[in-house]
């Protein structure tokens, strides 16, 4: 009955975003083109569908000197923007920090003004290619090519535009969509998968590149040592996460082996305060655990607590199906 009241909701704030959208198409709202190529990593749902690993995959796979145009979510340079220099969470922002710290080689410019930050501060940098990180609603820059994260593991009735589902814009934003992932296939049947495919299609241009990726475990770190997978195995776990999907987390860690016998679920972008940990690490049932977090909270955990007694689990993004067609789409945007 309640999901029924909502769909006027639904409705408006579907036709609002379709109509943005539009707005930009015929240029009614300004759009910035810049010389170097852009590419567009995002998605259609609130919450976690791996953008962020998947913009550290596609650095390492460009081979090019890349900048990262991002939002810097909850750092103190969201509304000022910046080039990330020192890896400060609290001014830069969990995600900045983490492509950072996995690839120096990068540049990150941080700000919810990402035009104006491109243009302000693109000619310091003079990268070869610009991946715009959650830039799928970005309008306000054009890109050259528009790739669309959907996690096949959320529910398919979810699959609708908000309040009624979990959907920023209607599937008919789609047709704007140059290549489609799907993420944490890995963790779905294939036909679960299939009946996402079937209900997107519809809505795809005609040539759309389909990938199918998961978010597959690199390693257990903690502050200055990185353990084997195997680690894991069979160890009295304690997991903890601030992310938006923390069940694929926990997911991951069972198949390694944990054995989790307590989860703490914070908000995402959650800053862990000195108090919450020494609370964790203070139960009573802690003896002989592991206290095991993501690689992208552990750089939201105050320094005096990146010790020996908290972990994390690396993870990089694995591409399934369609690395080929990925690449070859690439070329046709950056050229040699």
């Amino acid at each position: 009955m309640v999901r029924k009241l909502l769909y006027p909701f639904s409705f408006i704030w579907g036709g609002i975003h379709s109509f943005r959208r539009f707005a930009y198409r015929m240029e009614i709202y300004p759009s910035k083109k810049f010389k170097v190529p852009v590419i567009s990593i995002g998605n259609l749902s609130f919450g976690g569908t791996n953008k962020t690993p998947f913009t550290l995959f596609l650095s390492q796979l460009l081979n090019k000197k890349v900048v990262v145009l991002m939002r810097g979510y909850k750092g103190k340079l969201e509304n000022k923007g910046g080039i990330l220099k020192v890896a400060s969470p609290l001014d830069f922002g969990d995600e900045a920090v983490l492509l950072f710290n996995s690839n120096p080689e990068i540049d990150v410019i941080v700000g919810k003004k990402r035009s104006q930050n491109l243009e302000k501060y693109y000619p310091q940098i003079k990268s070869d290619v610009v991946l715009l990180d959650d830039g799928f609603q970005h309008l306000a820059v054009k890109r050259d090519l528009d790739i669309v994260l959907l996690d096949a593991t959320m529910d398919l009735l979810k699959y609708k535009t908000f309040p009624v589902g979990n959907l920023r814009e209607n599937l008919s934003s789609l047709s704007d969509a140059d290549v489609v992932v799907y993420t944490r296939c890995d963790q779905v049947d294939p036909s679960r998968l299939e009946k996402l495919k079937s209900l997107i299609s519809p809505y795809l241009r005609r040539g759309v590149i389909s990938v199918e990726s998961e978010l597959a475990p690199s390693g257990v770190f903690n502050h200055e040592n990185q353990m084997d997978l195997d680690f894991l195995k069979g160890k009295k776990v304690h997991a903890f996460c601030g992310i938006g999907n923390p069940q694929s987390f926990f997911s991951s860690v069972e198949k390694l082996g944990g054995k989790i016998y307590k989860k703490n679920i914070f908000r995402d972008h959650h800053f862990f305060s000195e108090k919450e940990l020494t609370r964790m690490l203070k139960d009573k049932g802690s003896k002989d655990t592991i206290f095991l977090t993501t690689e992208k909270d552990f750089v939201r955990i105050p320094k005096t607590f990146q010790n020996g007694r908290i972990y994390y689990l690396g993870a990089r993004i694995k591409i399934l199906k369609g690395l080929d067609e990925l690449e070859e789409k690439i070329k046709t945007v950056i050229h040699s």
